[in-house]
């Protein structure tokens, strides 16, 4: 749970002969598992099972807040690693969890939640249900957040818990993965290996048949690979494929170990799989340097002395952090020790600077360079052959567009040219005051940058843009067939009301409801606004990367308390409504729908001034919504 350690939240531990209970910190006390964090966990489970002699079918989730989170989130991205999820007042609203149509979820939640209100694992757990998951949800009143002291729930939990088995791999025969990025990039004996075209979720759908037949339907994919060693064919006999209900193609017999499907020409074939001389882009940004991959922070020495120190204070910050913010010392502090729950409780990352890193440093790690090319001298070996060009007062990319700098910082994510198995973050600014804890664009590539390759951020929050690339680091088609953000989003309160409308269009609902800028008691959100000219759909979308559009049923009467709120300018900033709302007349009896994603959901909460129940997903992702949106302006 977010605050505790490994220690202090591992809650009703004993001994179980037989039977190891693991609790991982995850790096920080509040990482979210995501980045560094994700991965801690990973590790240690195969840490255990490398070291033990354990039953690979018998692993099980369980957490409890963001521990609850995270029971979700990897059995979303993981589920062939586990035997079942049981989640205690977790949240589901980011995660693709259809994943999980093959992985028991037992859930245990409050409905008086004032933390993390129900509607986050029910609504998604739900559509698991009805999309055919074996799903029990225990919902109570009473508990508020802390509902893990309901030990009459708890311990039926446990006892299903108990009971779960994993399948063995040669006995699945059906497949259904969305694949988000490059880390969790599929299930079982299916993974993607190449991307399609889309900066978009991947998906994966298929079934094994009578006679080594495997029928289905790829999505945005051009590689995936089918690891036959692990999955229920005869290799003994030839493979049949069928994608997309057309004629079969056939894999002669005897199977190989491994083979690709490729997709990327009329007729799909058998290949094996390929060794590239440089690394496959995927989606993920800077998320996939910190895949546990060794990583070093790199500071320019080549500025004057101010900017010297400033490129120094801030790779010290992002040496303290499980992922890409620079977080100030002591914010959200544990009273036991004083370090930030956003901190990494043991030890930093390592850092050089430019002058002190060796070439086996470079060909052995991802590298974080911070700094400009004239800052920093290992970003200036390599500038000639990146996609964006410095010069002077604007940023120009290879495909041509140029952005002026003002006073924004950019982030660019890709692959090294002086070592191309491996990846950069460049993160640099004109502004030296950028360089420093608490720098928003570091941030917000945790908070909203898994989908953008290329992001230029202003303090202000004002979006340039944010771009992405294709498998083969072509920048993507999508941008330049974009149109142009209205002049309505060129503020923060209407960049968070435009993207209301456009919620309550796409989600098909009567009002829709957005995120604006506020503070909780464990982080700041900041929201964006739009540049003049510049700023795009396809830049929106990006940030909002596979967002899901969920759908609140409320009645009339509910909504009225928020509408007088809204009328009055009394509302709560943390969260705005689509400009029809305050201006519809309510019927007390009937019941609306409100579309929303994962970031308004607190905001909309306090608006409203009560826990709503009701919630249902759309089946859309708005980052794909938006794109499509954008096209047709």
């Amino acid at each position: 749970g977010f605050s505790g350690n490994h220690m202090e939240h591992s809650a009703g531990y004993s001994a179980h002969p037989g039977r190891f209970d693991i609790a991982v910190l995850g790096r920080a006390r509040g990482g979210w598992y995501k980045m560094l964090s994700e991965r801690d966990v990973i590790d240690v489970l195969k840490y255990v099972q490398s070291t033990w002699t354990t039953d690979e079918n018998r692993v099980d989730l369980q957490g409890g807040s963001m521990g609850g989170l995270a029971s979700m989130w990897y059995g979303s991205r993981y589920p062939d690693l586990f035997a079942c999820a049981r989640p205690t007042c977790g949240l589901a609203l980011q995660s693709p969890i259809e994943n999980m149509i093959q992985l028991p979820v037992y859930s245990v939640h409050s409905d008086d939640d004032p933390i993390v209100p129900i509607v986050s694992s029910r609504g998604p757990l739900l559509h698991l249900h009805d999309i055919g998951g074996k799903v029990i949800i225990e919902q109570t009143t009473g508990f508020g957040h802390a509902v893990w002291e309901w030990l009459e729930g708890g311990k039926r939990s446990t006892e299903w818990g108990e009971i779960q088995v994993r399948p063995n791999p040669k006995t699945v025969s059906t497949i259904q993965y969305t694949a988000t990025d490059g880390i969790a990039n599929g299930a079982w004996w299916a993974h993607v290996s190449e991307w399609g075209p889309d900066q978009a979720a991947a998906t994966i759908d298929l079934r094994v048949g009578a006679g080594n037949m495997l029928y289905g339907s790829l999505k945005n994919i051009t590689r995936l690979r089918l690891d036959l060693a692990s999955a229920p064919f005869d290799p003994e006999k030839p493979l049949q494929l069928s994608l997309d209900a057309h004629r079969t193609i056939v894999l002669a017999a005897p199977l190989p170990e491994t083979v690709e499907i490729v997709l990327d020409k009329a007729e799909p074939r058998f290949e094996a799989p390929q060794v590239r001389s440089k690394r496959v882009h995927t989606p993920g940004a800077a998320a996939m340097l910190y895949d546990g991959t060794p990583m070093l922070i790199v500071y320019g020495t080549s500025g004057n002395n101010a900017e010297d120190a400033a490129l120094k204070t801030a790779a010290i910050a992002a040496s303290k952090s499980p992922n890409t913010s620079w977080n100030i010392d002591g914010i959200v502090a544990s009273q036991t020790d004083g370090v930030s729950h956003f901190q990494n409780l043991y030890g930093t990352l390592p850092i050089k600077s430019d002058e002190e890193v060796t070439e086996e440093d470079i060909a052995h790690h991802h590298l974080v360079l911070i700094g400009t090319a004239d800052q920093n001298t290992i970003v200036q070996r390599m500038e000639k052959e990146l996609p964006v060009y410095d010069e002077g007062s604007t940023l120009t990319t290879s495909d041509h567009f140029s952005y002026t700098k003002d006073d924004a910082a950019w982030a660019l994510i890709h692959y090294n040219p002086l070592a191309p198995q491996k990846l950069i973050l460049w993160i640099a600014s004109d502004e030296t005051s950028f360089y420093k804890p608490g720098a928003l664009l570091p941030k917000e590539l945790f908070n909203h940058g898994y989908g953008a390759d290329f992001v230029m951020l202003a303090p202000d929050g004002t979006v340039s843009t944010a771009r992405s690339f294709d498998s083969n680091w072509n920048w993507s088609e999508a941008y330049s067939q974009s149109a142009l953000l209205p002049s309505s989003m060129y503020n923060k309160e209407g960049w968070a009301t435009a993207q209301a409308n456009l919620l309550r269009e796409l989600g098909s609902a009567d009002f829709g409801a957005a995120a604006m800028d506020y503070q909780a008691e464990w982080e700041l959100t900041d929201s964006f606004k739009a540049k003049e000219g510049v700023t795009r759909y396809s830049d929106l979308a990006l940030l909002n990367y596979q967002n899901r559009i969920y759908r609140l049923e409320l009645t009339g009467t509910q909504l009225q308390e928020a509408q007088e709120k809204v009328k009055s300018a009394e509302r709560d900033y943390a969260c705005l409504m689509s400009e029809n709302f305050s201006e519809t007349t309510l019927d007390a009896d009937r019941i609306y729908t409100v579309a929303f994603d994962h970031d308004a959901l607190s905001g909309l909460v306090k608006l409203l001034g009560f826990l709503p129940q009701n919630i249902g997903w759309t089946g859309i992702s708005e980052s794909e919504a938006i794109n499509q949106f954008g096209k047709a302006r």
